[in-house]
């Protein structure tokens, strides 16, 4: 019976291939390199289309994608990460010591160039001043004659080295562009979870810049159906005439107060075991600017402002 199975299943492959047969593809590759004092990288730029007959009905399809790998040379950087059409994605950790991360570019159509960005954090135990450095990378795809599907990749780099203190510094004001707009309403979220499977969500609602309500939830992981989920265990709100009463969750404060924590954070002289985390959201507010005991392995703290998100 085995071999009729494979007979079979080898029939009906080769009657998707031809219900499905491929009229036209094409590929192109675009390669180059940088090199810096803190980091070398290697790009990939590829773009692919095709068109094939499905049901009768012919179909079509592009896709233009980043490939990107990034090789520090500097072992104490910290929370290297990209930012691409606003979205931050942090590099993972590769065993020959690099990391690398893969970008789909979403754009309908052939652009003359795209620009990205490299940032990272050189910690203050070194410089005596945590120092935020920003690459922002233009690549310019050129065909070279003859080529086939192999083409070059050229590269700039317009490069900043900032303080912390000028980083949180931009991004206050243009939190204050914001709130403005919001008129002093927004909320934020502070989140924690534990490698053991529980952990609590706090809410705090801010309007006209004043405190509003802290909406609490404690939940745990249990097996339903085979699958994790996350139970409540407590919750309960606070409006802005009980709150702190019920104990539990973090402390509410606005943003601005947020603002003033992470400063004091900057100043602070890092021991050798500390490390400090810093990141903003895409529209550049202030989420986390902590530091963090690298001589803990779970469930480790992170002492400052430690954001999950701020939203309107």
């Amino acid at each position: 019976m085995r071999p009729v199975r494979v007979i079979s299943s080898l029939i009906f492959s080769l009657i998707l291939v031809v219900g499905n047969a491929v009229s036209a593809s094409s590929m192109r590759m675009h390669t180059g390199k940088y090199s810096e004092k803190d980091f070398r990288m290697e790009f990939k730029m590829r773009f692919a289309s095709w068109m094939y007959q499905k049901n009768g009905k012919r179909v079509a399809g592009s896709s233009r994608r980043i490939i990107l790998r990034f090789f520090p040379k500097i072992s104490t950087m910290l929370d290297p990460g990209i930012i691409f059409n606003g979205k931050s994605h942090y590099l993972k950790k590769l065993a020959d010591g690099s990391t690398d991360v893969s970008l789909s570019i979403a754009v309908e159509s052939y652009q003359k160039e795209y620009k990205l960005t490299l940032q990272y954090i050189i910690p203050a135990s070194i410089f005596g001043r945590s120092l935020m450095i920003s690459n922002t990378f233009t690549l310019t795809p050129v065909l070279v004659k003859g080529g086939g599907r192999e083409h070059k990749l050229k590269i700039s780099n317009d490069r900043k080295v900032r303080t912390g203190f000028q980083v949180l510094k931009d991004s206050e004001k243009k939190w204050k562009n914001l709130n403005r707009s919001m008129k002093g309403n927004y909320s934020y979220t502070l989140s924690f979870g534990s490698f053991s499977g529980f952990g609590s969500t706090t809410v705090v609602t801010v309007r006209n810049n004043k405190i509003f309500s802290r909406n609490f939830r404690r939940w745990k992981l249990v097996n339903k159906g085979g699958k994790m989920v996350d139970q409540t265990t407590a919750s309960w709100i606070e409006n802005k005439n009980e709150l702190g009463k019920k104990g539990k969750g973090f402390k509410a404060y606005t943003m601005n107060n947020f603002y003033e924590q992470a400063r004091k954070v900057l100043q602070k002289k890092l021991e050798k075991y500390q490390r400090i985390v810093f990141s903003f959201n895409s529209q550049g507010v202030l989420l986390r600017c902590c530091t963090v005991d690298t001589r803990i392995v779970d469930d480790v703290p992170c002492v400052g402002v430690n954001l999950s998100s701020v939203q309107k």
